[in-house]
């Protein structure tokens, strides 16, 4: 009777957490290595300064500034809207963002999107309506992924060449021993 009545808003299907369900505000969820939190910037809340932490990072208000979880994905929610550096593991973007979006996995632009800047990541996702006005550079090798997180390549990047010592015979057996990519993943 006395309740503020919100308008529908548009919905983005957005990643989920490291569980098997979407991040819920401040709450706690169950993923494979127990229970981890995710901290929350509500669409109420105003930040001016710089953000960091170690844990999972759901953005739905206003950021300006520098925004790390360095070790852990940050998703800027449909609300959100920053202005500054974003570093993560992985990036999942539906809100706004006029910054660079630094990324040591993935990047992923939803379609409610609107970025401007540059992206660095050795992947990216575009989903088709995101916008993005900028550059991107995907060498998992860039500088800025090196001083931001090592020296150590990111999950999933090209990390070496197998190639087989025994002599070949033919043609058949040359494409048996062929060169074959490998990933942190495992042989592609």
């Amino acid at each position: 009777m006395f309740s503020k009545r919100n308008p529908p808003r548009a919905s983005v299907d957005l990643p989920e957490a490291s569980s098997s369900r979407a991040p819920q505000r401040g709450s706690e969820i169950e993923g494979n290595r127990g229970v981890s939190r995710i901290a929350t910037i509500g669409p109420e809340s105003s930040v001016e300064g710089n953000v960091s932490g170690e844990e999972e990072l759901l953005i739905e208000g206003r950021v300006k500034g520098r925004v790390e979880c360095k070790n852990h994905p940050i998703t800027i929610g449909s609300e959100g809207n920053v202005v500054g550096d974003v570093f993560a593991q992985t990036l999942y973007v539906a809100g706004c963002v006029e910054g660079r979006l630094i990324a040591s996995h993935q990047v992923t632009i939803h379609r409610s999107a609107r970025v401007t800047g540059t992206i660095i990541s050795p992947r990216l996702a575009l989903e088709e309506g995101g916008v993005f006005h900028g550059s991107i550079d995907m060498d998992p090798e860039h500088e800025v992924l090196v001083a931001a997180f090592g020296d150590a390549p990111p999950p999933g990047a090209l990390v070496g060449t197998m190639v087989s010592d025994a002599p070949l015979q033919g043609e058949d057996e040359a494409d048996a021993h062929a060169d074959h990519e490998i990933s942190r993943d495992g042989v592609s």
